[in-house]
């Protein structure tokens, strides 16, 4: 299954509206709400998977431009790391609780929810560098019963 291919379909199945991508620049981590993810994901092969990934890779100039958009400074990146979570689940619970919400580590999958709700719409929450899906668990989703 092709990149393209793959974006579309998490697409169809993903039950977020919105999401917030954050990132780091610099010293800063930053957050930026889109309706849609980056144009700016790479297919790359899984250690020890069938299949490909999806990841949101933001380089320099990525970043700049989401700046330019209006990227909202969250924290430092010195605050993600000293963390008993990994950069993405603090994140995730650092615009959580941004957003006055009490954040529990979930593992519900993007099929099912956003990982948030705020005025109604499910937002999906991705750091950089953060898996979006796999070749595996799309060609799942295409083949479960209707």
């Amino acid at each position: 299954m092709n990149k393209k291919a793959m974006l579309n379909e998490y697409h169809r199945y993903n039950k977020a509206e919105l999401y917030i991508i954050g990132f780091s620049y610099g010293t800063a981590v930053y957050m930026i709400l889109l309706d849609k993810i980056p144009h700016t994901i790479a297919k790359r092969e899984k250690a020890g998977v069938k299949g490909y990934a999806l990841r949101l890779r933001l380089n320099n100039s990525e970043k700049e431009k989401l700046l330019k958009r209006g990227a909202y400074y969250l924290c430092d990146t010195t605050d993600l790391q000293n963390s008993e979570y990994n950069r993405g689940e603090h994140f995730e619970k650092v615009v959580t609780e941004f957003y006055g919400i009490t954040w529990e580590k979930d593992y519900t999958p993007f099929y099912e929810s956003g990982d948030i709700t705020i005025d109604g719409q499910e937002i999906q929450i991705k750091y950089q560098n953060a898996t979006i899906t796999t070749e595996r668990q799309i060609q799942k989703l295409m083949s479960a019963p209707k």
